[in-house]
């Protein structure tokens, strides 16, 4: 609106509004590198959450697999049930981090439970 208005202005009063081509050009660069190193920034917390996420499922499998081995076969009832709960633990995160803490994922948590 404002850009029109400052047109129908020139126009109507016949002056001649130019910007100097070496302003844009500044304007353009320095708004390039913010744009730039807001991606990067952005891109840098995108991949340190997947390390994070890949670290949480190895150490999830790595117990599943220990519980397998050693828990199962002198309990089977604590083997299942440590199971569950790692289960639950991906369950909850993923809700936790979503941000949809409500009455639904606490009933899905105890399902799995």
């Amino acid at each position: 609106a404002w850009s029109c208005f400052v047109r129908a202005i020139a126009y109507k009063y016949q002056l001649q509004l130019e910007i100097p081509f070496t302003c844009a050009i500044l304007f353009g660069q320095a708004i390039t590198l913010l744009l730039t190193l807001r991606t990067n920034q952005s891109l840098a917390r995108v991949q340190e959450a997947r390390t994070v996420t890949g670290k949480i499922v190895t150490q999830a499998r790595e117990v599943a697999a220990l519980s397998s081995c050693y828990l199962y076969p002198n309990d089977p009832n604590l083997a299942i049930a440590m199971s569950r709960y790692i289960c639950a633990y991906g369950f909850a995160l993923k809700r936790y981090v979503r941000g949809h803490l409500d009455e639904y994922a606490v009933n899905n948590v105890y399902c799995i439970l």
